[in-house]
């Protein structure tokens, strides 16, 4: 009868195993807690409840649904759920980095329409796009 000896290398890929385990669940967590906040003359982003990104509304060029695929891991993505669907809403800056903004509201087009009236009330223009589309080609294609 032969013994195989037991090496540290099971309990190493155990513990790895573990950890990437929290690391996936605490991503998940929090891509659930982002949320998004229109106020008086920014727009901001909030991760679980602290503000992370901020976008003054003199700052925004246009609002709309993004032309091409969207890919979860560019800059300026912030998803709050894992399944998307036809929830996504670019952001288009007029300068800085990242210059598109990709959210995914629960309700697209009445966050579209807030968006856009809280931007002109704040004495913001939005410029419009004939496809109604809110256009990223630059940086969706």
């Amino acid at each position: 009868m032969s013994t195989v000896p037991v090496t540290g290398e099971t309990g190493f890929l155990a513990a790895a195993g573990g950890c990437l385990a929290v690391v996936g669940l605490l991503a998940v967590w929090l891509r659930s807690t982002v949320r998004y906040q229109i106020g008086k003359s920014t727009f901001r982003i909030l991760l679980a409840g602290i503000p992370v990104y901020r976008v003054p509304f003199d700052q925004i060029e246009r609002i709309g649904k993004p032309r091409g695929n969207v890919r979860w891991w560019w800059p300026g993505y912030w998803g709050n759920t894992l399944r998307p669907g036809h929830r996504y809403l670019t952001i288009r800056r007029k300068s800085g980095f990242p210059r598109s903004l990709i959210i995914t509201p629960e309700r697209r087009y009445e966050f579209q329409t807030q968006l856009r009236l809280a931007v002109q009330k704040a004495g913001g223009a939005i410029t419009s796009d004939p496809s109604g589309s809110g256009g990223t080609e630059e940086s969706l294609s």
